[in-house]
């Protein structure tokens, strides 16, 4: 009887273990404050020559940020060794810069006719043509220009140590480096390399070095994610995880395999991720239109850690099968967490001290329909507590409380509309959909809003009393009310705040292009609407803090006594601001100032032509101030 006694107490006591490990809690320290690389963003391929392009509905489901759709802020698009194809590439490359996105450029092979076997397929770059192809890959940069898309980097080979029977072209290290050195400094943008088919030493130690490399890149066939030992950034620019198997993209809980292998590049210091396909069977979208699980399990790096984010250091794997990457934006806390267990995960997010609030979760599972599923807000506080559904991907967003380094462009104001003197109010009002109203001027939290950039350069709008943001509902008539809605990372909610007319500004719709007006309404109580572009002072408001100052004292972006030629670029800027004026008119004085009117970058510029360090900066919207003698110009400035 001993036998069967011992194997009963064996089963209860695995099953209370099983039980424990299933439902304690288990913890990961998130230390805000150490903070590792800058994430440059999360992408995909686009391949017009190879496969059929993307549809406008299906760039717009991978690049667009709103609901169904990825949020991918990268582009990869070849460059044929055909220059009549390189049209291909124009239509969604466009639509993914409008977007918001940024696009770099692979060749596979140069021209045949540069090559050792006059052939695109395998051979190596004759060397009396480096001087030649250098030129060709500025040329198609030149030609994506010319047709309304920056190149943000142009790689120099795609997969140089593999020659498959398909456009390749072999290069050694030596190679790479001489012609690096020698032939790519007319390459008019970010120069990326070695794109070796996985981590490859050989060829980081050959080309790391080279001033003419701006940013280190490998795929991850077969490779591990091994971070090089530069400053420079480093990329993963292809692969599909774990196979390309017919219709395997919707497959659960084999989808949570790709989110692992973002979450495993990231937490070991590589700065973008880069899917191939982005429209496959295997892909992010499947051939039908759709966005399948691997791209909604993608979406949840790609929509919440925005360019610009850091990573901050966390506990990555607090228990078996569950792991965890935070991010940081200012005050903006992003948390991504991926439960590989087939039963639930209790997890406890400690943050070292700091109290992170309002965190708000998104969950996908394999359940159909659940794709990027909102669910509750939460307090939060010190430490917070949640359970992660077996086979899931879940992400937590709040805020992080008091002033951090590199705080976020978050300010109060009241919102006062030119024309008729009446100030925007919430009226208390909690409820979805309800109205946006304006009222006389009044001293009470009612009329007070939060203004919050997010990394795309967006404001949303959140009311200071109830903690519903302003939101344009997706109308579009002329007259119709703007509402409330409580916090959404829809369009909807999001608004462009353009300077107008010296201290004024028109506040504009994402989603829909219609501008907040007061209609010329008088009485308290009565509706704010929105309206088609117009030059009323219905449609103009004047921002004014709390503390009695208006954002155009602080910091305006009219233009004064602006008689001295100074110029700058690009905007929106990603590292640096180039800053163009004569000698005659040194020194120039430049201030940066966030929203709020505080200075957060300065700079005395004593050469015609200067580089501002802007790498630091949150992403979110800017002014920025240029002073000579007397004379002063401001201008918008947009940091990605």
């Amino acid at each position: 009887m001993k036998r069967p006694i011992l194997l009963v107490f064996l089963c209860i006591l695995f099953s209370i273990v099983f039980h424990s490990n299933s439902s304690t809690a288990q913890t990961s320290n998130v230390y805000i404050g150490s903070t590792d690389q800058t994430i440059r963003g999360f992408g995909g391929m686009n391949f017009p020559r190879w496969i059929s392009d993307l549809t406008p509905d299906q760039a717009d489901k991978a690049f667009g940020n709103g609901y169904g759709q990825i949020g991918l802020s990268i582009l990869r698009i070849s460059v044929s060794p055909q220059s009549n194809q390189w049209s291909l590439e124009v239509p969604t490359a466009q639509r993914a810069a409008n977007h918001g996105a940024i696009v770099f450029a692979t060749p596979w092979s140069p021209p045949a006719s540069m090559k050792t076997n006059g052939s695109t397929i395998k051979g190596e770059l004759r060397t009396n043509q480096y001087g030649a192809y250098a030129n060709y890959l500025r040329d198609f940069t030149n030609y994506m220009s010319s047709n309304g898309v920056s190149l943000y980097a142009m790689s120099i080979q795609n997969e140089p140590d593999w020659l498959p029977e398909y456009e390749s072209c072999g290069w050694n290290p030596s190679q790479m480096r001489t012609f690096l050195d020698n032939n790519a400094s007319v390459i008019p943008t970010r120069v990326i390399a070695p794109e070796t088919v996985n981590y490859k030493s050989n060829y980081m130690s050959g080309i790391a070095s080279s001033s003419q490399v701006d940013i280190l890149a490998n795929h991850a066939y077969g490779g591990t994610p091994v971070r090089y030992n530069s400053s420079k950034e480093q990329w993963m620019t292809e692969h599909y995880a774990p196979n390309s198997n017919s219709n395997s993209a919707n497959n659960w809980p084999e989808a949570l395999e790709a989110g692992k292998e973002i979450h495993d590049y990231l937490i070991n210091g590589y700065n973008a991720y880069i899917w191939w396909y982005i429209r496959r069977s295997y892909g992010l979208i499947t051939e039908n239109g759709s966005v399948s699980k691997r791209g909604f399990v993608m979406s949840h790096y790609a929509k919440f850690v925005r360019p610009g984010f850091v990573r901050v250091r966390a506990d990555a794997s607090p228990t078996s099968g569950v792991s965890v990457s935070a991010y940081q934006n200012g005050n903006t806390i992003v948390v991504v967490a991926i439960n590989q267990n087939s039963s639930s995960r209790n997890l406890t997010l400690n943050f070292a001290g700091n109290s992170v609030n309002n965190i708000t979760k998104w969950e996908t599972t394999g359940t159909v329909g659940n794709n990027v599923t909102e669910g509750a807000t939460y307090s939060g506080g010190t430490s917070f507590t949640n359970t992660l559904t077996g086979y899931s991907i879940t992400t937590f967003r709040g805020t992080l409380d008091g002033n951090t380094p590199g705080g976020p462009s978050t300010n109060i104001y009241q919102i006062k509309n030119r024309g008729t003197g009446m100030f925007l109010d919430g009226l208390g009002y909690t409820t979805n959909g309800d109205p946006c109203v304006q009222w006389a001027n009044t001293t009470h939290p009612n009329s007070q809003w939060e203004f919050i950039t997010n990394a795309d350069g967006y404001t949303q709008l959140k009311n200071v009393s109830s903690g519903m943001f302003i939101d344009g509902l997706g109308l579009t008539e002329n007259a119709s009310e703007a509402g409330l809605w409580a916090n959404t990372t829809h369009p909807n909610s999001q608004w462009s705040v353009e300077q107008y007319d010296g201290s004024y500004y028109r506040i504009r719709n994402r989603a829909t292009g219609l501008y907040l007006d007061g209609l010329g309404r008088t009485t308290d109580g009565d509706a704010c609407g929105q309206y088609a572009n117009t030059s009323s002072v219905n449609a103009q408001w004047q921002l004014i803090s709390v503390s009695g100052t208006s954002l155009a004292k602080e910091a305006s972006i009219a233009t004064e006594n602006s008689e001295f030629p100074t110029s700058f670029y690009p905007n929106p800027v990603d590292d640096q601001l180039q800053i163009n004026t004569k000698e005659s008119d040194l020194p120039v004085f430049v201030k940066i100032y966030d929203m709020s009117g505080k200075i957060r970058l300065e700079k005395t510029l004593s050469d015609s032509q200067n580089k501002v360090d802007v790498q630091k900066l949150p992403s979110g919207v800017y002014i920025l101030e240029m002073a000579h003698g007397n004379e002063t110009k401001r201008s918008q400035l947009i940091k990605k």
